[in-house]
């Protein structure tokens, strides 16, 4: 008789013990990630899947993106559940990542959000280096960018084929569909779109989204030569 008293105090130590077991945490990570169009591997799971999880050595790869990571951190409050939504906080620190720019760009608007709405409110990165392919449907080249910041904004410094820029970017869609970007950069980087461009720098704001990009630049200090040859110095407008 006296072992029945002892089942519920068991049962409750087996509810607060199982969000810690690592197979489960390992399994919910693998649906999770699933359900969002992607699939990763790892060397280790933790954390507490009532709070939040993290992978060591985690490859997640899906949607356009490639990400190679030492450990990637997913905190979130299930509390949010009862306004049908899950605010999501994502670290990723020391690693690599490849973004497809054709793929992570949606052709159309993302349409309205299902019962529940899945929102990344933190997207922190830490020694990533970042690498992002010639685009098509966008026409941008291939570059090499650091990145820094928690989100909605991030610090970054690219390296295109010719010249580099600095760039403070924010990001304004639900997800990472839409973007708002203000940069400097060494006029040369243009010479991908026409490379009679030589010197100078190019100020730009920009405003990326499903319908395309568009925005506003200015150079100052501009060199550039024409056919002809013709050669104009001190461009700026």
């Amino acid at each position: 008789m006296r072992v029945w008293r002892w089942i519920p105090t068991i049962l409750l130590l087996l509810l607060l013990v199982l969000p810690a077991f690592p197979p489960l945490i390992s399994y919910v990570l693998q649906e999770g990630l699933k359900a969002g169009g992607f699939k990763g591997s790892w060397s280790g799971v933790g954390g507490y899947l009532l709070t939040g999880i993290h992978a060591n050595d985690a490859k997640i790869s899906g949607n356009g993106i490639k990400v190679e990571a030492g450990q990637v951190r997913v905190s979130y409050s299930l509390l949010s559940l009862a306004r049908k939504e899950l605010p999501l906080r994502i670290s990723a620190k020391d690693g690599v990542a490849a973004i497809n720019w054709d793929t992570i760009i949606p052709s159309k608007p993302p349409g309205p959000s299902g019962a529940l709405k899945l929102r990344v409110d933190e997207f922190r990165l830490e020694n990533v280096q970042v690498s992002i392919n010639q685009g098509k449907r966008f026409p941008i080249p291939t570059m090499k960018a650091s990145i820094s910041g928690q989100g909605p904004d991030y610090n970054v410094g690219v390296e295109l084929p010719e010249g580099k820029a600095t760039a403070s970017v924010r990001r304004t869609g639900r997800e990472f569909e839409a973007w708002d970007i203000r940069a400097t950069a060494d006029a040369r980087a243009a010479r991908y779109w026409y490379n009679g461009v030589e010197a100078g720098t190019i100020k730009g704001h920009w405003i990326i989204n499903s319908k395309g990009i568009r925005g506003d630049n200015q150079i100052s200090g501009g060199i550039v030569r024409f056919p002809g040859p013709i050669t104009a110095t001190d461009v700026a407008g």
